[in-house]
């Protein structure tokens, strides 16, 4: 007996479906929410811009949902019905609209063909660094407070087909992560209902909770969908100073920095692009931000030209450091930087310079316009 068929005994076999395309046997209310729920993610969101800011998230008014609802189904629209399950972009726009908040996708190496054009925020990470990242993100499993647990959607494989479960909590030592899976009857991710070799285990009847290994989640997992805002913790730490904070230094005027027109997103943060020039020179500084609009780093970049004559990118630089320092001590050495920025020139090779709560990572990088000297800036 397989364990499809041996939970199906304990919880109930998936049930068929009825004429209107919904599962038989569900509630009224299960059915206007799964409704609801659908036409967001399978209608609405193509037929609208993404909100992406907080003022556009916390503007919207969910009775529009319903408004639109109400005639796109009396208009004859039939493209909400059905089982078939999200995309990731309809995974990703339905977590951030009804939260009201941003969320980012990590994308596996292993899924890096699926489309991700319509998402501003996605970095790709191994199996493994996916993984290790739910010690940060899941809380331990205690069967007594399910109350503690949170939310993550995973986008996993099963073969031939995606599905989307929702990562609740895991073991102390990330052997075992346990999920909810909203599939009526024995979970997409048990024995026989995949083709991938995951053997999803029945870990709680009430409520509902699955579990898989950490190998069986590396195998089959996709992508993660989780908040913007716990993932800048996890990957760039304390956070710096507010970008307000940072205007109100003498760092703008004394290098007559300019912002650009708008603001550009890479992987998790927002970069606000900035540019000066320094003996001729083009200077690039880029400051990166969350949602807070709270600098988490910076970065520095030039020709090599102006790196090798040291004084004005190490006064630049310098001055970046201080501006960016939580609680200032004795500040950036001028003639120490400036005597890094050489070492690294000659030896093309990384060199870190550390002030008094940051540290700066200087090296040269290979850009599409030929190398550019660089010196990443972050909290100490």
């Amino acid at each position: 007996m397989s364990d499809v068929e041996r939970y199906a005994q304990l919880i109930g076999a998936t049930p068929g479906l009825g004429p209107d395309g919904w599962f038989l046997g569900a509630s009224d209310e299960q059915r206007a929410v799964s409704r609801l729920t659908r036409f967001i993610t399978k209608v609405w969101v193509y037929e609208h811009p993404a909100p992406d800011t907080a003022d556009e998230l916390q503007r919207l008014d969910p009775g529009t949902w319903h408004a639109a609802l109400t005639a796109y189904e009396a208009a004859g629209g039939t493209a909400h019905r059905g089982t078939e399950g999200a995309t990731l972009f309809e995974t990703w726009a339905a977590h951030q609209l009804s939260e009201k908040r941003r969320y980012s996708v990590l994308l596996s190496e292993s899924a890096a063909t699926l489309p991700i054009d319509d998402i501003p925020r996605v970095a790709l990470l191994t199996p493994s660094e996916l993984a290790a990242l739910l010690g940060d993100v899941l809380p331990i499993r205690d069967p007594a407070a399910p109350d503690r647990e949170s939310e993550a959607p995973a986008l996993m494989s099963l073969g031939r087909a995606g599905h989307v479960i929702r990562l609740r909590s895991r073991s102390a030592t990330l052997d075992a992560i346990y999920y909810f899976d909203s599939w009526p009857g024995p979970s997409l991710l048990c024995d026989a209902n995949n083709e991938v070799g995951v053997r999803a285990q029945l870990a709680q009847r009430e409520p509902l909770r699955w579990s898989l290994t950490r190998a069986e989640f590396e195998r089959a997992a996709c992508a993660l969908v989780i908040p913007t805002r716990s993932l800048t913790w996890t990957r760039y730490g304390e956070p710096l100073r507010s970008y307000a904070e940072l205007k109100q230094t003498d760092l703008f005027g004394r290098f007559r920095l300019r912002e650009a027109e708008s603001f550009r997103a890479t992987e998790i943060l927002r970069v606000q692009s900035c540019t000066t020039r320094a003996a001729g020179h083009d200077v690039l500084v880029e400051i990166f931000l969350d949602d807070d609009e709270v600098v988490r780093l910076a970065r520095v970049s030039s020709d090599p030209a102006l790196a090798r004559s040291g004084g004005p990118l190490a006064d630049l630089i310098g001055y970046v450091a201080r501006a960016l320092e939580a609680s200032p001590g004795r500040g950036t050495d001028r003639a120490a930087l400036r005597q890094r920025i050489g070492e690294v020139m000659r030896s093309g090779r990384p060199g870190m310079h550390v002030g008094a709560t940051v540290v700066a990572t200087l090296g040269l990088l290979t850009t599409k316009d030929g190398p550019r000297m660089f010196a990443e800036i972050l909290p100490a």
